[in-house]
């Protein structure tokens, strides 16, 4: 074989090689916006049932030196999404579903300086609204902190899609626990089933969530 012929073979198999990556690249992408639509067309719809029947939120949410925010029901339920430019085509990129949940009454406690810090820090960590009065000396030291928390939750979903490697990363911050939990799926496996079981994680009911995403 000549170093003509060498070269030929070597060139059709890069471009080979390249074909199929653009292709895998291109399948990942439908698959991911597919998905991502899918799941905005469901929760947008849910939106709207949610925000009439207004669900109990079966679960309770402790914060250190507040105590336990419970009894609450869920309502303002929003869903909405963004897109971006991917290999030269406008794609789905993330939606979210937004929702509070509350209670009509309102905590209040009275701490010295080192509790009244560490509340402070705790509800704006958990995006709880609150409001503080505090007690100063003449050196603008603190010396206590009198807190009015109302009981309300905000709390959000946010599915990404990562369009290269065809998965679905999701977000839950204040859903399962004052924090954020992040799962990842495969977008070829998303469906109804798999939105439906987060609806019963946003619930408090049981679910396959934690079993089903990685």
């Amino acid at each position: 074989m000549g170093l003509l012929d060498e070269l030929r073979q070597k060139a059709a198999s890069i471009a080979g090689q390249q074909e199929e990556e653009a292709e895998r690249l291109t399948r990942n992408a439908d698959n991911v916006d597919k998905a991502l639509r899918a799941g905005f067309a469901f929760f947008l719809e849910l939106a709207g049932y949610l925000n009439v029947i207004k669900p109990e939120n079966k679960r309770s949410y402790a914060i250190p030196r507040l105590g336990i925010i419970e009894g609450l029901h869920q309502s303002e339920f929003f869903a909405d999404y963004r897109t971006a430019p991917v290999l030269d085509k406008l794609r789905f990129d993330h939606f979210y579903m937004r929702y509070t949940s509350s209670a009509d009454r309102v905590i209040q406690r009275n701490l010295d300086f080192i509790g009244a810090e560490k509340l402070r820090n705790a509800l704006w960590e958990s995006h709880v609204e609150f409001t503080q009065k505090e007690s100063r000396d003449e050196q603008y030291r603190l010396l206590s902190g009198s807190f009015e928390v109302p009981c309300r939750i905000r709390s959000e979903l946010v599915f990404k899609g990562d369009h290269s490697m065809g998965f679905i990363h999701v977000t839950c911050r204040n859903v399962n626990w004052l924090g954020r939990d992040e799962f990842t799926h495969l977008a070829e496996e998303v469906d109804v089933r798999l939105f439906e079981e987060y609806v019963k994680f946003v619930f408090g009911e049981p679910n396959t969530i934690l079993q089903q995403g990685y």
